[in-house]
């Protein structure tokens, strides 16, 4: 498993609002489009539980679209 790009988002309530940016924003540093991906990696913890909710729901989210397998990592 190779990670690509990594990105560290704001600390806050207000965090989930970058998710999403940051994720196409990785695409377009990397020069990639959402069918070149494999599969979807998510940390499922140790965090809050809204936090992991929000990365759970994102990572689904971009997954349902080409049948990817989601990957859990803590």
């Amino acid at each position: 498993l190779n990670v690509l790009a990594e990105f560290l988002l704001p600390a806050g309530v207000q965090s989930s609002k970058s998710l999403m940016p940051s994720i196409y924003a990785g695409f377009e540093k990397l020069q990639l489009a959402a069918d070149d991906l494999q599969r979807i990696a998510v940390g499922v913890g140790p965090g809050s539980y809204t936090g992991t909710r929000v990365g759970v729901a994102a990572a689904w989210g971009l997954s349902v679209p080409g049948k990817l397998p989601i990957v859990e990592f803590c």
